[in-house]
């Protein structure tokens, strides 16, 4: 480990931790996504109950989450769409008799219904099919991985569209969520994000230190964005530190 594998990791910008018990969660994944016996996992790592194998060690593959849930291939789109419609009837007392996909609901009535009314719905996304179904049928914009060029625009597409379809979207219901990092971020972290946006530069995207936060974030209010979820990418950041300094960082932009 220490003299092979550890350095190959390293010359790859692997910085994450790493020991041969990194392999037991790898190895554990495999046999799940091969649909091995949860009993058979539980036994070949020596585990005392499946539920630590299961729970802690395995982890899904995207193809079998998306096959669990009835949709492998590009029509998951489509199912929150009618998903959605139908969640909203429910929120709102209705008896609704109705098909989604394989599932189908005969005269189901929810017994307590939310205390908000009505209940807000926030989705994501950047992709036009994305900023229609949010004009269409959500309540909010909460994205991801943009840059405060691409939040605006996708901001006064959705509030365009939504004016057309005549539904009305608190403009204050637009949102990004911004990855930081205090200190230089771990590499596993950066190639991450480099991945998904191969196509812009990352400092609009993944803000390093708090001048470079406080800039972004404002740099997103000038365009309309008012709503902040920050996560930390640090591997194992103290969080009570980390809070304190988010805190003193970004807390006098708050109105």
């Amino acid at each position: 480990m220490r003299d092979y594998i550890q350095p190959m990791a390293r010359k790859l910008g692997i910085e994450k931790k790493m020991s041969w018990h990194t392999f037991r969660h790898t190895f554990s994944s495999i046999l799940k996504g091969n649909g091995e016996d949860v009993k058979v996992v539980q036994e070949l790592l020596r585990h005392s109950s499946s539920r630590i194998a299961m729970d802690i060690y395995a982890q899904a593959q995207m193809p079998a989450e998306r096959a669990a849930l009835g949709h492998p291939t590009g029509d998951r789109g489509q199912a929150m769409d009618e998903a959605l419609a139908l969640l909203r009837r429910w929120w709102v007392g209705e008896t609704v008799t109705a098909s989604l996909g394989p599932y189908r609901f005969d005269a189901l009535r929810l017994q307590a219904l939310p205390i908000q009314q009505p209940l807000e719905v926030w989705l994501g996304g950047l992709a036009p099919a994305a900023l229609e179904r949010i004009a269409r049928g959500a309540d909010g914009w909460l994205t991801a991985a943009a840059t405060p060029a691409e939040a605006g625009r996708g901001r006064a597409t959705i509030l365009a569209r939504a004016a057309e379809l005549g539904r009305p979207i608190d403009p204050e219901h637009f949102g990004i969520s911004i990855p930081y990092s205090r200190t230089e971020p771990p590499a596993a972290s950066v190639e991450a994000l480099r991945q998904r946006r191969a196509d812009r530069d990352l400092t609009e995207i993944l803000p390093i230190g708090g001048r470079a936060l406080l800039s972004l974030i404002e740099a997103h209010v000038s365009r309309g964005i008012s709503k902040f979820v920050l996560r930390s990418v640090s591997d194992a950041p103290d969080w009570r530190a980390d809070l304190d300094w988010l805190a003193e960082s970004v807390l006098p932009l708050q109105t």
